[in-house]
C-alpha cells in the first residue's frame, strides 16, 4: 500500500465475532448486495477491504494480540498500487496532451492545472470521508472500540 496511515484498534469483542460481523458486510455475490458495506476478503487473522462504490482507500487489518480480554488490530489505510497508477496515468495524459499542443493558450494551461488540482483534492476528500465511514462502521460493530492513530517517532 502507498500513502498509508496506520491505526491501532482495540475491540472488546472476541476476534472471531469481529471477523464474522465484518464478513457479513462484504459483498460477495450479485443478489446478495442489500446492507453490504464492503468488497474484499476476511482471513483467519485479519481482513482486506474497500468501501462499496469507491476504489480507495483500502483497509488492511491484522489481529496482533489479546491482552486483558481485549483484541488488538493493526490497521493500515492507503492506496493500492493499481489505484495509484490510475491517478498517475490520468495526470500524465492531461500533461502530455497539454504539452504537445504547440498553439495552446494560457487558459488551457490554467484549465489543465485546475483539473489536476481538483482531481487531487477530490481523491483526498473521498479518502478522508471513506476513512470516517469505516470508523463509524467499526463503532457499529463494537461500541467500545478504541481507534488510536500510530505516529512515527524519529
Amino acid at each position: 500500500m502507498f500513502v498509508n496511515s496506520k491505526y491501532s484498534l482495540e475491540f472488546s469483542l472476541p476476534k472471531e465475532e469481529v471477523l464474522q460481523r465484518i464478513e457479513k458486510s462484504i459483498f460477495d455475490t450479485f443478489p446478495n448486495y442489500s446492507g453490504k458495506y464492503f468488497k474484499g476478503k476476511v482471513f483467519e487473522n485479519g481482513f482486506t477491504l474497500e468501501l462499496m462504490g469507491k476504489d480507495f482507500p483500502s483497509f488492511k487489518g491484522r489481529f496482533t494480540g489479546n491482552k486483558f480480554n481485549k483484541e488488538y488490530v493493526e490497521l493500515s489505510i492507503g492506496l493500492k498500487l493499481f489505484n495509484l497508477l490510475i491517478l498517475l496515468f490520468s495526470l500524465a495524459v492531461l500533461l502530455f496532451v497539454n504539452l504537445n499542443n504547440q498553439k495552446a493558450e494560457f487558459s488551457i494551461y490554467i484549465a489543465c492545472f485546475a483539473s489536476i488540482s481538483f482531481s487531487i483534492f477530490s481523491n483526498y476528500r473521498s479518502s478522508r470521508n471513506g476513512k470516517q465511514e469505516f470508523f463509524k462502521y467499526l463503532k457499529m460493530i463494537d461500541a467500545h472500540c478504541e481507534i488510536v492513530p500510530k505516529t512515527k517517532s524519529i
